[in-house]
């Protein structure tokens, strides 16, 4: 085995702590704060975003890492991948004002 495998194997345990943790709270927390008629739509979007993440975030920065040999543009393009999403927050806050109001 090679000592890439074994780090990228040792790496996994505070990960699946780190995941462990964070999970049960995430979930709790969208349930307590996701209308009844939109909770069930929530909880498998929640799911969907840790399924695709797993599959396709490690092959997206393999690829980044290897086109640009440093982590800087992978990490410039996270941040704002981040912050152009921001705006879908109140396209959120708008559905959800609309569903309590019925």
């Amino acid at each position: 085995m090679e000592k890439g495998s074994v780090l990228i194997l040792i790496a996994q345990i505070p990960m699946a702590f780190g995941l462990a943790a964070f999970l049960p709270l995430a979930t709790a927390s969208i349930i307590s704060q996701t209308p009844l008629p939109r909770r069930g739509f929530a909880i498998s979007m929640f799911s969907q975003c840790f399924a695709v993440s797993s599959v396709l975030s490690p092959l997206f920065a393999g690829f980044m890492l290897d086109r640009f040999d440093n982590a800087f543009v992978l990490w410039l393009l996270m941040g704002l991948l981040a912050i152009s999403i921001t705006p879908l927050l109140e396209y959120i806050n708008l559905i959800d004002n609309k569903t309590q109001n019925f």
